[in-house]
């Protein structure tokens, strides 16, 4: 059983330049902590939302999630074929055939493997950690992969549903091979966030079927920092969503109050929804 504890995010530097992708990240509220000694592999950190960040010159599809960490006691290699020492990260890796990678750490924090770069107080947008991932695939060294590292797997008519010791759930879809379509983040005040991303110019969706009949007192701050509410005022989940664009992937940031899991009809929401 493990934790999910970082993503990795893989890019070509000669078809995609550095510099918008971290001016990107900063705005989002990260900060580049460490970077490998060799292959300049890069930490960038937001609370416990870790980013690993992978230039990769012979990377020939746009950037986009293309790995995910995992922390746990037992040796990867006791657990799964295929696993070997990845040289670039340092850390043991299993690469599925479509690119996919799947990496073994022993640890949460991951700033001290690789040459310290930052160590200055950082502004936060208020995200605190990612709760989950979509990901359409057909690819069944994913599937195989995730049936042996998550604590709890779940079926449905849509998805298969793989729940980590920390509660990070991966949404499988295999009905294509888009990728990662959604991440899913958590934040301690969404209407905070909010403020923030927009302070800098980041693009959020404009709902237009807000129903905030359920959410008493907060009524008034959901219409007024444009966010959608799921549950009502005792139990909800309070989110936004940025669509798309330097990052290949939709971004959801929430709040939540004893809505512990991502739902199924939060994402067939976000599925039906226009973002241009």
């Amino acid at each position: 059983m493990s934790n999910a504890v970082f993503l990795e995010y893989r890019f070509n530097p000669e078809r995609e330049p550095y510099q918008p992708l971290f001016e990107r990240l900063t705005k989002l509220g990260f900060t580049q902590r460490s970077k490998h000694s060799v292959s300049n592999v890069e930490v960038w950190v937001q609370a416990r939302a870790i980013l690993l960040i992978h230039p990769d010159y012979l990377f020939s599809q746009p950037g986009q999630i293309m790995g995910l960490g995992t922390v746990s006691k037992s040796h990867p290699m006791d657990e799964l074929p295929g696993v070997y020492l990845d040289e670039l990260t340092d850390f043991y890796a299993k690469e599925c055939d479509n690119g996919f990678k799947f990496y073994f750490t022993e640890t949460e924090s991951l700033t001290h493997l690789y040459k310290v770069t930052n160590s200055a107080p950082a502004v936060s947008s208020g995200i605190t950690a990612f709760g989950g991932l979509v990901i359409s695939s057909t690819n069944k060294d994913i599937k195989d992969t995730l049936e042996v590292i998550a604590e709890k797997v779940e079926k449905s008519d849509k998805y298969s549903k793989y729940i980590f010791k920390n509660k990070f759930t991966i949404f499988l879809k295999e009905d294509s091979d888009e990728g990662v379509e959604l991440l899913v983040s958590e934040t301690v005040d969404v209407f905070s966030t909010t403020s923030y991303i927009s302070a800098r110019d980041i693009r959020t969706v404009q709902f237009e079927d807000v129903d905030v009949s359920k959410f008493g007192s907060m009524a008034h701050k959901i219409k007024g920092y444009n966010c959608k509410p799921f549950g009502n005022e005792h139990s909800y989940s309070i989110e936004n969503y940025i669509p798309k664009e330097d990052f290949n992937v939709d971004l959801v940031f929430r709040s939540r109050k004893k809505y512990i899991k991502i739902k199924e009809d939060t994402l067939d929401y976000y599925d039906s929804i226009e973002t241009k």
